[in-house]
């Protein structure tokens, strides 16, 4: 059975849905049924004769479409990103069943990707030599492990994790264009809406407190 000629207004709700960060699961065959539906809308352009006002309003929407669906795709892929981080820490992520095929096959690659690294990370680090005085190996892999699971839970009284670098650090999503500011590391940056990346503590908990970021 052939699938439905997708609609502008169809593509217009679901990129309101993404900018609400509601990861939807898209219609079957979405993005081969939008190319579909620009390519009779170009038809429709090339019958008109001139530049006349009908022409001019679909030649309008054939660039709001490409506009709309290439945001629509750009904010799934930043979704399928931090899904997959969560992912490989242990997390569940309920909204990725509704990831079509291809964004399912990036999502757990990246989670294959994410994981490994942090298995090497760990692999990577020296244990400790134990000696008498410190308890015997049992006992000092039980406080080891006591450490770590307090760690891995937030720092300070704040929800930030700790990242593998070394610092202190929390991976936020930025919630609305920021002008350029230098943090407690003493980088300048500019984020926009949407980046997803790590920052120290002390600067992740000024931008999340204004509102401005989210910890992921």
């Amino acid at each position: 059975m052939e699938d439905d000629e997708i609609t502008y207004e169809q593509i217009r709700e679901i990129l309101q849905k993404c900018k609400k960060r509601d990861v939807v699961s898209l219609p079957h065959n979405f993005y081969s049924r939008v190319k579909k539906y620009q390519k009779n809308m170009g038809l429709e352009y090339e019958k008109e004769k001139g530049f006349s006002q009908k022409a001019r309003a679909i030649y309008e929407t054939i660039l709001r479409i490409s506009r709309d669906v290439d945001d629509i795709y750009d904010r799934r892929e930043k979704f399928i990103v931090e899904a997959a981080i969560i992912r490989a820490r242990g997390g569940e992520v309920e909204h990725a069943r509704n990831f079509t095929e291809s964004e399912r096959e990036l999502y757990e690659s990246l989670i294959r990707l994410l994981s490994g690294a942090r298995e090497k990370r760990s692999t990577s680090v020296d244990s400790p030599e134990i000696s008498g005085e410190r308890g015997v190996p049992g006992e000092y892999e039980t406080r080891l492990d006591s450490t770590l699971s307090s760690r891995s839970g937030s720092i300070g009284n704040g929800p930030f994790k700790e990242a593998g670098s070394g610092e202190d650090s929390a991976i936020i999503v930025v919630n609305e264009d920021l002008p350029p500011f230098v943090g407690e590391d003493g980088l300048e940056r500019t984020l926009k809406k949407g980046d997803v990346l790590s920052l120290p503590v002390k600067t992740a908990e000024i931008l999340v407190s204004n509102g401005k970021a989210e910890v992921i």
